[in-house]
Parts: C-alpha cells; sequence; structure tokens
C-alpha cells in the first residue's frame, strides 16, 4: 500500500517522492525507440505516421508529468518535421493541432524563474525526447532524478518554460508548413532565370536543379514550377528553349522528391511527353543521350554553345528531343512522384 500511495503521490506532485524504482511503461519504451529511430535518421517505419502518432499522444485531462513530457518530446520532434524530409502536410497539422491543444493547459501566469534556471536542452534531439518521455511516468521521472542528482528536475514542469517550447515549435512548424505546402509566388523569379533581354539565363537555371539532385531544395522545387509554368507559356517560335524547359522538368521530377503540389502541378506535362504517337518511329539508334548524362553541363551547352563548352558524348537538339527519348524520361519521372 506505501508503494501505491508513493507512485499516486508522484503522480500528482512529480518529484517531490522518493523510493519508487526505475521502471518505465512498456509502452514508453516503444514509442521511444519508435521515435528515436526517426529523429536519429534511420527509421523504423514511415517517419510522417510515427510523427502524428506522437503528436495525438495528449490526454484530454493529462497530469503534469505527461502534459511536460509531451511539450517536450514534440519539441525535439519539430526539426524533423520542419526539415523537408516529411512531405505529408497532414502530419504537420496533426502537430500543430496536439501543440495548440496544450498551450490552454499550460495557463499564461509568469513563473518566477530567470531563464538561467530553466533546464538546458540537450545538443540531441533523441535525448531531449528520451527526458520527454521520462517525465511521463514515476519510474521515468525517477529514472531521471538517477542521472541528474543535483538538478531541480521539477523545472521540467514549469508551464513559463514549457510554453515558451510550445510557441517556438508552433512557429517553427506552422512557417514550414506554409512554405513547403502554402501558395507558391513564382512571379519574382523571372528576374533570377531570365536575362534582361528575355533569354534564359541557363547556367543559373540548371544550378538550382543539380543542387536539387543531392539535397531536399525548396529554391528547386519553385524553379521547376517555373520552368513547367514557362514552358507552357512559350510558343513554338522558341523550340529550344521549349526542349531545355522540358529536359529541366524531366530530371528534376526524375531525381529529387518534389513536395506533393509540386508533383500535381507537372504531372500532365510529364503525361503529355510520355505519350509517344504510334506513327513516331526513332531514327537515332544509338545516338540518345548518354544513360546518366551531367545534366547541368550538356543542357547549358545544348541552350548556349557559344558560352558553355561541349561535355564528352555531347548530342544535338535531335538526339536531346526525340519523342522516344523524353518518354523514357517522363516515364521515370512519373514512377518516382508515385
Amino acid at each position: 500500500m506505501a508503494g501505491f500511495a508513493r507512485l499516486t503521490a508522484d503522480v500528482l506532485a512529480p518529484f517531490t517522492v522518493r523510493g519508487i524504482p526505475g521502471l518505465i511503461p512498456d509502452a514508453h519504451t516503444s514509442s521511444l525507440s519508435n521515435l528515436s529511430s526517426v529523429l536519429n535518421g534511420y527509421p523504423y517505419g514511415d517517419p510522417g505516421e510515427e510523427l502524428s502518432f506522437q503528436a495525438g499522444g495528449l490526454p484530454r485531462h493529462p497530469t503534469q508529468g505527461v502534459l511536460a513530457g509531451y511539450v517536450v518530446t514534440l519539441h525535439a520532434s519539430q526539426w524533423y518535421a520542419t526539415s523537408g524530409l516529411i512531405t505529408e502536410k497532414r502530419v504537420l497539422d496533426d502537430m500543430i493541432a496536439g501543440l495548440e491543444a496544450a498551450l490552454p493547459l499550460l495557463g499564461g501566469a509568469p513563473c518566477a524563474h530567470t531563464v538561467a534556471e530553466h533546464p538546458d536542452l540537450d545538443s540531441d534531439p533523441g535525448g531531449n525526447a528520451m527526458t520527454g518521455y521520462l517525465l511521463r511516468s514515476p519510474g521515468g521521472r525517477s529514472e531521471l532524478r538517477s542521472w541528474h542528482t543535483d538538478a531541480p528536475l521539477e523545472r521540467w514542469l514549469c508551464h513559463d518554460f514549457l510554453r515558451g517550447l510550445a510557441y517556438e515549435a508552433l512557429g517553427n512548424l506552422r512557417y514550414a508548413r506554409d512554405l513547403l505546402f502554402g501558395i507558391r509566388d513564382d512571379r519574382l523569379l523571372d528576374a533570377e532565370y531570365l536575362r534582361p533581354d528575355g533569354r534564359l539565363d541557363i547556367g543559373a537555371l540548371t544550378h538550382c536543379f543539380d543542387e536539387a539532385e543531392y539535397d531536399k531544395s525548396w529554391q528547386a522545387e519553385n524553379a521547376v514550377r517555373w520552368a513547367a509554368r514557362r514552358y507552357a507559356a512559350t510558343g513554338d517560335g522558341s523550340p529550344r528553349e521549349r526542349l531545355v524547359l522540358l529536359l529541366l522538368v524531366l530530371w528534376c521530377a526524375g531525381t529529387a522528391e518534389l513536395a506533393p503540389d509540386v508533383g500535381e502541378e507537372i504531372r500532365d506535362l510529364l503525361v503529355g511527353a510520355r505519350t509517344t504517337p504510334s506513327d513516331t518511329a526513332c531514327a537515332h539508334g544509338d545516338a540518345h543521350p548518354p544513360e546518366y548524362p551531367d545534366f547541368e553541363a550538356h543542357l547549358n551547352h545544348l541552350y548556349a554553345p557559344d558560352e558553355f563548352d561541349a561535355p564528352e558524348e555531347t548530342r544535338g537538339a535531335g538526339a536531346w528531343g526525340c519523342p522516344h527519348y523524353l518518354a523514357g524520361l517522363a516515364g521515370d519521372a512519373l514512377a518516382a512522384l508515385a
């Protein structure tokens, strides 16, 4: 009975009772393991599903420890959600909704602590996620106490401190949601990708796409939309420009992980490029561009041969614009989007 009394007292007033075994609930251990795998870059399953699961873990009437642990855990998880590795808007929506539900429970009264007296977060998000889970149970709090024998651990429960974490995470998540999934305005990109004479600044455009091949670049996503819209607006009087723009879109769609709204916007263009007229014969044989070309160098030379040196295995516009070759690139791009 004394053991149950200690557990109950620690639930009501965390960190006020000693002598509780450092036993962590199996459900907490399992959830922490799954979340840590995401934050460390080696997820066991779908990272978006895991973050949404974590966001839905706030009970309607949480105890002090559960509320503190929830806020600390979501704050630790925010960097992954805002990094661009998550391509589903609903995941950020779930995390935002969870923090919005937690804020009213934290009240608005200031605390008596200085900023320096609030806990220091770990530089490792995985360490902060672990602290968040240890805060949620008497056994976890006992384990946390054994690691920090001299630290005033009750300050992890400070509502003023937790409000700061929640507001910081909310601001970052809302900004990322607008950036990644909001309405994109690419009109200002004309000044970046067009020269004063109206021709493409092909070097600036292909360099942006080249970076997208190795990194999740939102600049490149905006550029692929710009290239697709420019392609649709450019008449048949500029066949070389249309060809280069089409190749840029196919290249980026096939190599970079595009956000869903960008993929949907360019899908019709890709479907059109994949459709080869049945009566069109290919006369190029082995003269198509190489299987893994240096697209940046090839397209720079294709568009502006007087400015850029010809790369190895260079090909002319006829080979690059072959409907059969373009259909193959478009098929790869559509498979990547799917």
